[in-house]
């Protein structure tokens, strides 16, 4: 019997784009420097969020981890919570990434705790105005409320006294043309509907995300009263 050799195709477990992300990581080093103008934002998810800081091991280059705010022994990354992992790959692309001009970021609500899901919103509206153009996919209704909330703040006559009470910069504000929102509806025989979202006077209003808020208070009131 003869048998006729074949050569198998190596084929990668993971798709196209999180084989980029991989490569990207991968290229990072310690001592590349991100864009001035991202210091302050990661800051913000270092001490806001992450509450510690994220780099590459003292013991390896290679191998990413993660002091806690006030202690003084880093903690390797695969042994750190949910929401550190979740935000290390940001924080570390914008310390030591500088010629990218473009970020797609998809679910950035994953493991965030609702309060943690609006300061992420605050991450990507201070990304936009550092002039990084943002692609992000989300099923949050919080971010995109949070982004609402900076289209229609600057509209105000007393926008200034809010921005005072809540802590809110130029950076985190935002103009409806700086912003386009689509939204994605599955449709019978396996397609998508893309549906662009007009902004109005109240930002954006996404009917998907409306509809099962209000079909989940309509059960609220009727078994609760």
């Amino acid at each position: 019997m003869l048998f006729r050799s074949v050569k198998r195709e190596e084929i990668s477990p993971f798709t196209r784009p999180v084989n980029q992300f991989l490569d990207v990581i991968n290229d990072l080093a310690p001592n590349s420097q991100g864009r001035g103008e991202f210091e302050r934002i990661v800051e913000y998810l270092e001490n806001g969020m992450a509450e510690g800081k994220v780099e590459f091991s003292g013991l390896s280059a290679r191998e990413i981890a993660y002091l806690p705010a006030g202690r003084e022994k880093e903690i390797p990354l695969r042994v750190v919570s949910a929401v550190v992992t979740e935000v290390s790959p940001l924080i570390l692309i914008l310390k030591h990434m500088r010629s990218f001009d473009t970020l797609f970021y998809e679910e950035p609500e994953m493991c965030l705790h609702p309060q943690l899901q609006q300061k992420m919103a605050r991450v990507i509206c201070r990304l936009v105005n550092a002039h990084l153009n943002m692609i992000v996919t989300t099923h949050s209704d919080l971010i995109l409320q949070h982004i609402n909330n900076m289209i229609c703040l600057p509209q105000r006559e007393d926008a200034k006294q809010i921005c005072q009470q809540f802590d809110y910069t130029s950076g985190d504000l935002l103009q409806a043309k700086q912003v386009r929102v689509y939204q994605l509806t599955s449709k019978a025989g396996g397609k998508t509907e893309v549906d662009e979202l007009i902004c109005g006077k109240y930002g954006f209003a996404i009917p998907t995300f409306n509809n099962a808020l209000d079909k989940i208070m309509d059960e609220a009131y009727a078994i609760q009263e």
